[in-house]
């Protein structure tokens, strides 16, 4: 990541310019979507693999409300608990499958040794190996 990312169209978008649910994105020279989504605080998400500007319907549960969310709280969920609202697709994706990388960083955490090397290598070669112990 260089000085010159996030690009400058989406670097200079604040919390405070931004209403509820509302993102901007652009697609940089190599093809990658570049998104800002505004849900309770600003998101900045990249994919390769995602169409622009596609949104799902998904049922969302009320937030808890602070003092930077308390406007659109009330405006998009009323009195309800749960409501249904328009999200980015790849926002949707990333909270569908993350669980799945967590769920593996953590198990590979409770047995992975503790040790200093002076060689990149070695490090990378017993991670994998714990992937591949873990997925076994």
């Amino acid at each position: 990541m260089g000085k010159g990312w996030p690009p400058p169209t989406l670097r200079k978008v604040q919390q405070k310019d931004s209403d509820f649910n509302k993102f901007r994105y652009l697609v940089d020279d190599y093809g990658t979507l570049v998104v800002r989504w505004m849900d309770n605080g600003l998101v900045l998400v990249v994919s390769t693999m995602h169409p622009v500007g596609k949104c799902v319907l998904v049922n969302r549960r009320r937030p808890r409300i602070t003092v930077k969310n308390k406007a659109h709280v009330k405006q998009v969920w009323g009195n309800q608990y749960r409501t249904d609202i328009y999200i980015p697709a790849l926002i949707r994706h990333y909270n569908q499958w993350m669980g799945g990388v967590d769920l593996v960083d953590q198990h590979i955490s409770y047995y992975m040794p503790k040790f200093h090397c002076q060689r990149n290598w070695i490090p990378m070669f017993i991670q994998m190996l714990a992937m591949i112990c873990n997925n076994c």
